[in-house]
């Protein structure tokens, strides 16, 4: 509707208002498990043990399933602290957050499937509505962000379906809990998300290694019980079916709101070479469109019909799945999107050496380049994360074309790394500059490319519980102390709040200010002085002061002398000038960059900061429209844009989805 009403008005939507947010999600942030008659959630088995016996909290092999025995009894405290999470929102800018409710926390379930509402758990949620919109917020309501009912997983097993999202009656069952928070929430809601990223849920929860609640995998080292074959695939149905029944319900109930989806996720692929596009297309087509393919065209991606069909003939769609799910939207297309890989063609296809649904996509990929081992971008400490701005452009694009008059609801994106120093993680130029490359490419695809892209949430308001990481990754704005729940706002936050937030479109962001730049400019200090703080004053302060002094002088007296029986007094006078000249500059610039590098400098004056800042670039080009190209020496290729930065380094000759 949004994108006829848009259409109509002859307005290009990429270049209305935008609407910038935060998220969190229920389980990663509240802790409280107990508050408000909540009971407990597959996520609480998952790492709590002695909660259940159908999912158990330790593997196979002994290990814990989360990181160190870890669990969010505790987390951030934000079902008390929920106030002060919507006032630092408030502060950082925002106009949006991105919140999640606790499904047992608002209901519980008798007798099996019967539903039965928690009014102490509802009235709960809306006063934390309350206090965002009281801040002028809108609010983004998930529905189901992984923490599903523990008794509902327990009933699947004893009722031999295994698995609720493999049972035929758990679509209804969302459909209806569905239904109870669109009348509890309808006028106090401004976009409703169904189900949070169905992907990820199949991918760790039912395949692979089984690292995500409810731990199902074919690996018996890692699982107890799974089947990687089918049993991720006819979870994926049973999500979809489940977002359909959930849509139905907004649809009578006057579709409150201003949209509702499901939001979905995926990460560009970049062919390896120009024999891996067709890799690379299906490792995308196993991701955002293995789920979206359904809804907005009424079949799975070709290249996943081929594989899976004959497996099992629940995964064939019947007509009445179809009309339950097709047209299942209502013009956004609601996407969280962290990174990008290089694929590629597999070389051993071994079934023995491969676990996990994602490997049927037939492509292998990595965030390091096959041969030359680099990265694609900054590597985070996670081993799957990269800061590879131009991706998220190439992604938008991708989906652009595959989804038409689609607007795109970035719902989730930022950056994540292992836990440093209190001092390191506050002062977070990674992140910051992370979110300077990603908004400035998003805004590309926006102005330049013509995508229509409504919001953009930030991912996350502060460090949280990271499922199988436990507390170990932190992607906050805001760094918590988890012994103490003090909060404390990083650089970046102050950056997003400076440079991201205030601005009302992506015309508006399409050149941002280099993160360093802004940080010296502020008077802070680098990674490196940080790091060697004692060392680095030591040094400098030898080396400008005393050692290139000396050898200004030394340099000078020898050109004296050298060119003493050669040159006339006064050609002789002007070649010490010109050497004296040059060695001072050496001296002022050695330093001064030297020092820029490493944080070490005194901050800049105003004037020669507010000179700097004004360029932004410091060596990275504006993005432009430009040529269409054919092998960029990074691998993107996006149609008639020209992403490539002048200054970012290259990762030899590689090829990507156009």
């Amino acid at each position: 509707m949004l994108a006829l009403v848009v259409g109509a008005l002859g307005v290009k939507p990429s270049l209305g208002k935008v609407l910038w947010g935060t998220a969190t999600a229920a389980y990663q942030v509240e802790g409280y498990r107990e508050a408000d008659g909540r009971t407990p959630s597959i996520w609480d088995a998952f790492d709590t043990p002695e909660t259940s016996k159908v999912i158990l909290a330790k593997r196979p092999d002994g290990n814990w399933r989360v990181y160190d025995g870890e669990n969010a009894g505790r987390a951030d405290e934000d079902f008390a602290r929920y106030e002060e999470s919507a006032q630092l929102t408030k502060e950082y800018g925002f106009g949006a957050a991105r919140l999640s409710v606790s499904w047992t926390r608002v209901a519980t379930y008798a007798n099996g499937l019967e539903l039965v509402r928690n009014d102490a758990g509802i009235a709960h949620y809306r006063a934390v509505i309350d206090a965002y919109k009281a801040r002028g917020i809108k609010v983004a309501l998930t529905m189901f962000h992984w923490d599903l009912p523990l008794s509902l997983e327990e009933h699947a097993a004893l009722t031999g379906c295994a698995s609720a999202w493999l049972c035929d009656w758990m679509p209804r069952v969302f459909g209806e809990y569905a239904g109870l928070l669109l009348e509890a929430f309808k006028d106090d809601v401004s976009y409703w998300i169904t189900i949070n990223e169905p992907l990820t849920i199949i991918q760790n929860g039912y395949s692979g290694a089984g690292v995500h609640a409810p731990g199902r995998c074919g690996r018996r080292d890692r699982c107890y019980v799974g089947d990687d074959d089918v049993e991720a695939y006819a979870a994926a149905k049973g999500l979809i079916l489940a977002h359909g029944h959930a849509f139905k319900k907004w649809t009578q109930v006057d579709r409150p709101g201003e949209g509702l989806g499901i939001t979905l996720n995926g990460d560009f692929r970049v062919a390896f070479t120009p024999d891996d596009v067709d890799a690379a297309t299906r490792s995308l087509e196993w991701q955002l469109p293995l789920f979206f393919d359904p809804i907005f065209y009424g079949r799975w991606p070709a290249s996943v019909s081929k594989v899976i069909l004959d497996r099992s003939t629940k995964l064939a769609w019947t007509p009445e799945e179809i009309a339950l799910v097709k047209d299942a939207h209502d013009g956004h297309l609601f996407m969280n999107t962290y990174t990008s890989m290089f694929a590629r063609e597999p070389i051993n296809t071994s079934k023995s050496q491969r676990y996990g649904f994602v490997y049927d996509a037939g492509a292998a990929t990595s965030g390091y380049n096959f041969t030359s081992k680099k990265p694609i971008g900054t590597p985070s400490t996670t081993g799957w994360l990269f800061n590879y701005g131009k991706g998220i452009r190439a992604l938008l694009n991708f989906y652009n074309n595959r989804y038409p008059n689609m607007t795109m609801i970035i719902t989730e994106n930022g950056w994540g790394n292992g836990t440093q120093s209190e001092d390191a993680e506050i002062n977070d130029l990674e992140r910051c500059t992370f979110y300077r490359d990603y908004v400035s490419n998003v805004s590309a695809a926006a102005v330049l490319d013509d995508v229509r892209v409504g919001a953009y949430f930030m991912w996350s308001l502060m460090d949280n519980y990271e499922w199988a990481d436990g507390f170990k990754t932190r992607f906050g704005l805001t760094y918590v102390d988890y012994e103490t729940q003090e909060r404390t706002p990083k650089f970046s936050a102050t950056y997003v709040r400076r440079f991201i937030t205030p601005k009302k479109t992506f015309r508006d962001t399409l050149d941002l200010p280099d993160c360093d730049l802004i940080f010296r400019a502020d008077g802070g200090e680098g990674r490196a002085f940080r790091d060697h703080r004692g060392f680095v004053v030591v040094f400098f302060f030898f080396f400008k002061y005393l050692l290139l002094p000396f050898l200004v002088f030394v340099s000078f007296i020898a050109v004296l002398r050298a060119s003493g029986s050669k040159f006339s007094p006064g050609l002789r006078c002007l070649i010490c000038l010109l050497q004296f000249a040059a060695d001072c500059c050496l001296c002022v610039r050695r330093c001064r960059f030297a020092g820029s590098r490493d944080g070490a400098e005194s901050p800049p004056s105003k004037t020669s900061a507010k000179k700097a800042a004004s360029k932004w670039n410091h060596g990275y080009a504006p993005l432009r429209r430009g040529p269409r190209i054919k092998d960029a020496d990074d691998g993107v290729v996006l149609g008639s844009t020209d992403t490539k930065p002048a200054a970012r380094p290259s990762h030899g000759t590689n090829y990507a989805v156009v």
